[in-house]
């Protein structure tokens, strides 16, 4: 009886222990709290100053931030098309200067045998001429 008695006041002071944590609220919107002060509401709190540094960076910093984006992607789109321009000129220019002139080869295969022919021909007769010349 005794052990059932204790267990009956565990379970009650556990109960209104956890009273308050367990019957908060989710909180839905913004409430100001001191430090250590109880919630009214249970969900992320932010101290107050953090809370206003990331005011003055949604409202100040963040736009200046993509105002500032925006300007230098206007300057990089206005250097791209400079140098795009540039490089048509230049190339325009060395094309002028340097014109490709295409040879066309005829004969092929035919034509270096022909030449491999003449070349045997002539070292025949070179050393046919050498050997006379030696006797």
């Amino acid at each position: 009886m005794e052990r059932s008695l204790r267990g009956l006041a565990f379970s009650l002071c556990c109960t209104v222990a956890t009273g308050g944590v367990a019957s908060a609220q989710p909180c839905v919107g913004a409430i100001l709290t001191i430090e250590g002060a109880i919630a009214p509401c249970a969900g992320i709190l932010v101290p107050t100053a953090q809370a206003n540094v990331a005011v003055q960076c949604l409202k100040v910093e963040l736009p200046k931030c993509r105002a500032e984006s925006a300007a230098q992607a206007e300057l990089c789109d206005v250097d791209r098309t400079a140098l795009r321009g540039l490089l048509d000129v230049e190339r325009s220019r060395f094309e002028a200067l340097a014109p490709v002139e295409v040879v066309a080869q005829s004969g092929g295969w035919v034509r270096q045998v022909v030449a491999f022919a003449v070349g045997a021909i002539v070292a025949g007769a070179g050393a046919y001429a050498w050997a006379e010349l030696a006797r």
